[in-house]
């Protein structure tokens, strides 16, 4: 129970007084009342009473805010105080008091400090904003405390509300990054997209990746974090990708840390780092013994990928010794990938055409780590056959021997021919072509048009070789990666700037290339004397042969296809073309696709300049 003092109770005590004369109140009353002051003035103090109802009456007993988004203050709700009573009275304070106080503010405020008279209102505006006591009912109480001289009383007025918040989610719940080798570069990179739903806005706090495995992956880069308040119906999207540590399985999570109602949002991480391919080859070496001339043998080598990731053959060719006598048949290994723990074979044969021993070495070039390049070893001795007996007079029957070798450029709209060695008189041979060791359908002829299926393609041809001894069967060696075909068309001056009309044959290409190259610069008249790759130029008054460059530029061509090549005059050319000068071009094209040699064509133009009159 709160106490005044004495002093304080006359003071309230004569003012009811004062109230209570011009009602009528006798001398004597009022006397007898001006007493009981005297004695509350000599009293040392008094007990005060709590405070009673209010002499305010609230326009409604509560406030209702509803649903509202915790990251937005709602619109102001103002309730109304109005004097009842028969006397004025004085607000003291304004306040929300509960448990959940912090959630409301009082926006304006025009009942705090004021005396209402009688019949006469004030208002408080109260905002709901409950960021900070995150999502959930909030209940709290609005109260006034007003004091009318003859006693103190409370108004309270309920206030409830719902803080809401928005739920994200990953349009994927997992993301798997397959099998990446060991310290050879990143995975392909995946994202994941995550939304807000529609009835409210989220806080993204935090975007990391967590667990076991998290350091074999990275977020490449995420517009979701930093971006303040993500309201209703928004996306962003986090970049991934996977670079393991280390072999083996590896899983990890992508956290979206929000202060919405799905926190912390997962989406599953997981691959596998891999060891690398590793290839085996069996036997290792190829011993062929003594072979009769005119006679052959073989080996099958099995090639075996016994990693754990996809072995690539890349290429395969024999060198050093006499490769010749060592032709390869059944090739089911070159340009393939083979998958961890297949195989491919590939056959060597053994034709000697000398007696003694001979050797030479099967390259295998893939992306096995053990290392790239494995050699197997090839040896076999050629013998002669033996003589007829003696005395019978006749000479013995052999097959022929002899050797393969295909001729030309390999490239489309080329022809390759099969040329023969070493057979003797009054042989005859039969042909097949084949393409990365495989038979050509038709193609039985000594030579072979190359069309666009052949690009990429590496050819050979087999000849059987017939003769009254009987037949030899050998293969040449492989031709290099067939090339694409370039054309180029008519070429046209439009201005200064050379257009060419550029062709290249379909197929499998991926080519990047330049036009360039420079021989250019010549003035129309006195260029006798100067070669085609010097030509004459005015250079400060004298005349002399200088080699300079037109203009170059890169081309990117993705695939077979005709295509308008243009290229305009760099700086130097384009001040001879300004001072009138006549210029030779001569520009190669070349263009080089990945595993194949570059295929160039040069072409010849002459452009012709303008002199420009320039004001000083």
């Amino acid at each position: 129970m709160d106490l005044v003092s004495g002093n304080e109770a006359q003071s309230r005590c004569r003012s009811r007084i004062a109230r209570m004369v011009p009602l009528g109140c006798s001398l004597g009353l009022v006397c007898a009342l001006g007493l009981v002051c005297a004695l509350l003035a000599a009293a040392p103090a008094l007990a005060a009473s709590p405070p009673g109802p209010s002499a305010l009456t609230p326009s409604s007993s509560s406030l209702d805010f509803f649903a509202q988004d915790m990251h937005n203050p709602s619109p102001s709700i103002t309730e109304t105080y109005t004097n009842n009573s028969g006397t004025p009275t004085t607000v003291q304070s304004a306040q929300i008091i509960g448990l959940d106080a912090s959630s409301y503010s009082i926006s304006q405020d025009s009942c705090a400090g004021q005396t209402i008279q009688i019949t006469s209102s004030c208002s408080v505006s109260v905002v709901f904003y409950p960021v900070s006591s995150g999502p959930g009912t909030k209940d709290a109480t609005l109260t006034l405390l007003d004091d009318n001289g003859i006693s103190t009383g409370t108004t309270n007025v309920s206030l409830s509300g719902t803080a809401t918040t928005g739920t994200l989610s990953a349009d994927q719940n997992s993301l798997d990054f397959g099998g990446v080798v060991l310290n050879q570069g990143n995975s392909n990179q995946q994202h994941v997209t995550i939304s807000n739903g529609p009835s409210a806005s989220v806080i993204i706090n935090n975007v990391q990746i967590t667990g076991s495995g998290a350091s074999s992956f990275n977020i490449q880069s995420s517009n979701c974090q930093n971006q303040g308040t993500f309201g209703p119906n928004n996306t962003c999207q986090v970049y991934l990708q996977f670079q393991p540590t280390s072999a083996g399985i590896q899983n990890a999570q992508l956290e979206i840390n929000n202060d919405g109602t799905a926190n912390p949002l997962v989406v599953s991480l997981t691959g596998v780092g891999l060891n690398g391919p590793i290839m085996t080859v069996s036997p290792s070496q190829a011993i062929y013994g003594n072979v009769t001339l005119g006679a052959q043998t073989s080996q099958t080598f099995t090639l075996t990928d016994t990693g754990d990731a996809p072995l690539q053959i890349q290429a395969m060719f024999l060198a050093a010794g006499s490769p010749q006598v060592f032709p390869i048949s059944n090739n089911s290994c070159s340009g393939r990938q083979i998958s961890a723990g297949s195989s491919c074979q590939v056959t060597v044969g053994f034709v000697p055409i000398a007696a003694g021993v001979k050797d030479a070495s099967l390259f295998l070039i893939s992306n096995a780590s053990n290392p790239g390049v494995t050699t197997v070893g090839l040896s076999g001795t050629g013998v002669a056959p033996d003589p007829p007996p003696i005395g019978t007079g006749v000479a013995p029957d052999l097959p022929p021997i002899g050797t393969a070798t295909v001729n030309g450029r390999a490239q489309a709209g080329k022809r390759l021919s099969c040329s023969t060695a070493s057979y003797p008189p009054g042989t005859s041979f039969s042909y097949q072509w084949l393409r990365n060791g495989k038979p050509i359908t038709g193609e039985t002829g000594r030579t072979v048009s190359l069309g666009d299926a052949d690009v990429g393609a590496r050819l050979s041809c087999r000849v059987q070789a017939g003769g009254p001894g009987g037949t030899q069967t050998v293969t040449s060696s492989e031709t290099a990666a067939t090339l694409a075909e370039l054309i180029v068309g008519k070429v046209s001056i439009r201005g200064f700037t050379i257009n060419a009309k550029v062709t290249v044959s379909s197929g499998k290409l991926d080519a990047t290339g330049h036009i360039a190259n420079p021989q250019a610069l010549a003035p129309t008249a006195n260029s006798t004397g100067c070669k085609a790759s010097k030509p004459l130029v005015k250079h400060h008054g004298t005349r002399k042969c200088l080699r300079t460059s037109f203009g170059s530029r890169l081309l990117t061509i993705r695939a077979g296809g005709a295509y308008t090549v243009t290229l305009s005059p760099n700086a130097t050319a384009q001040r001879a073309l300004n001072s009138g000068q006549t210029l030779h071009v001569k520009e190669t094209i070349t263009l080089s696709a990945r595993g194949l040699k570059p295929m160039r064509k040069t072409f010849n133009i002459t452009v012709h300049g303008q002199k420009t009159n320039t004001t000083r």
